[in-house]
């Protein structure tokens, strides 16, 4: 976690200092946020526990998505520049990102532990090969 608020920290610098003259306003547009991947929360809930007070400001600028196989995290990062099609109740990462950031990608993209995703595909995820977001 300290890596992504190191990122954003850096990004939201570089950032303020390029559109500073736009004004407040654009500011909050163009606010950098960090969108994680993993697959099991526990070490990124003890991480996020152990951060510093005058940390936390930047917590809010980061989006954990679970994800249980390799196929869904591909699934998803094939998907992110995809409007949804629908409206539907539940709430995804990707109808996520349209409402609360208005389309804007994220500035930086972790997945954590991917290794695991990659080494560690237990059980019989092969029909979760051509997984697709609608």
């Amino acid at each position: 976690m300290e890596l992504v608020m190191t990122q954003l920290q850096e990004k939201q610098a570089e950032l303020g200092t390029h559109y500073a003259y736009l004004g407040k306003g654009f500011e909050k547009t163009i606010r950098p946020w960090a969108l994680v991947f993993c697959k099991d929360m526990e070490p990124l809930e003890t991480a996020l526990h152990q951060t510093e007070a005058e940390q936390r400001m930047w917590l809010d600028m980061i989006r954990i998505c679970r994800v249980e196989t390799a196929h869904q995290l591909r699934a998803v990062l094939c998907g992110i520049h995809i409007q949804p099609k629908d409206e539907a109740e539940h709430v995804d990462i990707l109808r996520w990102i349209e409402k609360e950031k208005n389309g804007q990608p994220p500035s930086v993209i972790v997945v954590a532990d991917m290794f695991d995703f990659l080494l560690r595909n237990t059980g019989n995820t092969e029909s979760l090969r051509y997984l697709t977001i609608k």
